[in-house]
């Protein structure tokens, strides 16, 4: 498993997998949103032989200044509880950090 910044070629995986774990267009759409307004300051994939396994975005919040906030956090559900979410969200933090956000919000929901 490789965990990586979203790559341009993985956006129509990427809908896929997030309807397939939430069972909404809806928020594969969001997505696609934030990432047109630039929005999207982090967006984490793991891979495993070209297929896409997970996904967790950091898009930027309005108010603190410099503020983040987590979520989706979208895990194939054939693959769950093999620590790709804590994979995820763990090099999500490493790159808010080295982007200097000043605040993190986590979604839940």
């Amino acid at each position: 498993m490789i965990v990586h910044e979203e790559r341009a070629e993985s956006a129509a995986k990427l809908r896929e997998l997030v309807v397939a774990c939430h069972g909404r267009i809806g928020l594969a759409e969001a997505i696609e949103r934030l990432r047109a307004a630039g929005d999207l300051a982090v967006s984490m994939v793991v891979s495993e032989r070209g297929r896409l396994l997970g996904h967790a975005a950091l898009s930027r919040l309005r108010a603190p200044a410099g503020a983040l906030a987590l979520a989706p956090v979208s895990v194939d559900p054939e693959r769950r509880g093999e620590g790709i979410a804590s994979r995820l969200i763990r090099a999500a933090l490493v790159q808010a950090q080295r982007r200097r956000a000043r605040h993190l919000q986590v979604l839940v929901g």
